[in-house]
C-alpha cells in the first residue's frame, strides 16, 4: 500500500469546508482528535481490534494519492455522529459530574469522510464542481459481541457542486456495505472503485450535464412529490412493481421547500426549473439524512431525476412514468 503523509488526511485550517457535504446530526472532528481522543472498539469475545476510523481514512487517501498524485489530493474532512461515552476502570465508582478528562473514553459510532481531487474539478451545468472521494462507516452494522468478522464500509466517489457541496452520486460511484478485514482490503476496494468509476465518468457527466436542457413545471413537480408520498403508502407488493424509492416524507418536504425558495428553486416570474436544479433541491434535502443511509438516498435522488427527465422528454415506457402520471 502506498504510504501517505498524515497531513494529507488532516482537516485543513486554511480552507474550511462550508457548507458541509452532509449536515444533519453530525459534527466535524479532525484526524488528530480521532487518534488522540477516541478509543478503538474491540470484538468482545476475542478482544481483537476493529478497523479504526483513521485507518480506513488513511487507506482511502493512499488509494487516491496513488491514482492522482499527492499534490492533487486535498485534506480529508470528517463528520461524526452518535458518540459513545465510557470511563476508565479507576473511575467506575465516580459520579458522572466527578469524572476527570483523563477518566473519560469516547468513540463515534458513525463517521463520514470526504476528500477532493483538485485536478478533476470542472464546470457542470454552469456550476463549478469537484471530484470527491470518501467513505461512510457505522459500527452498528458490526457485531462487537462476538469474534472478529468482516466489517461493512461504504465507499463513494463522484461529482460535488462546489457552492453548496451537494454530492451528485451515481450508481457507478457507490460501493455499498463492502466487507473488509484490514486496511489493505479498504485500499484495494477504493482503488477498484476509482478505476471502475474512471471508465464511466464521462458518461455520467454527460447524463448530469443533460439535465439542464429539460424543465419541470410547478404542476409537474407537485405531481411528482404527491406520487413520492403516495409510494410510501403502497403495499410492499405494489412497491415492488415500481422503481425503489428511499425518499421519505421529511426529504420530500425539504425538497419542496427548496423548490419554492432557494438558489435552485423558482425565480421571480418563473413557473419551472430545469432538472439539474431539481436534482440540487433533492440532493440538498438529502444532506439532512443520517450518516448510515445518506449515500443510498443521494444515489436514489440522482436516479430519480435522471429518469424523470426521460419521462418529461416523452419516454412513456420508462418505469418512472408512474411518478408523473
Amino acid at each position: 500500500m502506498t504510504q501517505v503523509n498524515e497531513n494529507v488526511v488532516e482537516v485543513g485550517a486554511q480552507e474550511p469546508p462550508h457548507p458541509s457535504f452532509i449536515e444533519a446530526n453530525t459534527s466535524e472532528v479532525s484526524l488528530s482528535d480521532l487518534k488522540t481522543l477516541c478509543i478503538i472498539p474491540t470484538f468482545g469475545m476475542t478482544n481483537e481490534l476493529t478497523l479504526s476510523h483513521q485507518e480506513i481514512a488513511e487507506s482511502i487517501c493512499a488509494a487516491a494519492v496513488e491514482k492522482f498524485g499527492e499534490n492533487n489530493v486535498s485534506d480529508m474532512v470528517f463528520r461524526v455522529s452518535h458518540p459513545i461515552s465510557g470511563r476508565t476502570p479507576n473511575a467506575i465508582h465516580k459520579k458522572a459530574n466527578e469524572l476527570l478528562d483523563n477518566e473519560k473514553t469516547l468513540f463515534y459510532q458513525r463517521i463520514a469522510a470526504c476528500l477532493t481531487v483538485k485536478s478533476k474539478s470542472r464546470s457542470l451545468c454552469g456550476e463549478d464542481t469537484d471530484f470527491n472521494v470518501g467513505f461512510i462507516r457505522s459500527y452498528h452494522t458490526t457485531n462487537l459481541y462476538g469474534s472478529k468478522t468482516p466489517e461493512k464500509i461504504t465507499l463513494f466517489c463522484g461529482t460535488a457542486v462546489r457552492v453548496c457541496s451537494n454530492l451528485c452520486l451515481t450508481l457507478n460511484g457507490l460501493r455499498d456495505n463492502i466487507e473488509c478485514m484490514t486496511g489493505a482490503d479498504v485500499y484495494q476496494n477504493a482503488s477498484e472503485l476509482l478505476d471502475s468509476y474512471q471508465a464511466n465518468s464521462e458518461q455520467d457527466m454527460e447524463r448530469l450535464e443533460g439535465l439542464s436542457s429539460t424543465r419541470i413545471t410547478i404542476s409537474q413537480f407537485c405531481r411528482l412529490i404527491g406520487r413520492l408520498r403516495l409510494y410510501q403508502a403502497l403495499s410492499t407488493q405494489e412497491q415492488h412493481k415500481l422503481p425503489e424509492i428511499l425518499l421519505g416524507d421529511a426529504l420530500c418536504n425539504e425538497a419542496t421547500r427548496l423548490f419554492v425558495s432557494s438558489r435552485w428553486g423558482l425565480k421571480d416570474g418563473q413557473d419551472s426549473i430545469n432538472c439539474f436544479e431539481m436534482l440540487q433541491c433533492f440532493n440538498e434535502a438529502c444532506k439532512q439524512s443520517y450518516i448510515h443511509n445518506f449515500l443510498p438516498k443521494n444515489v436514489n435522488c440522482t436516479e430519480l431525476c435522471l429518469n424523470v427527465q426521460k419521462v418529461l422528454e416523452g419516454d412513456g415506457e420508462n418505469p418512472y412514468s408512474w411518478f408523473l402520471s
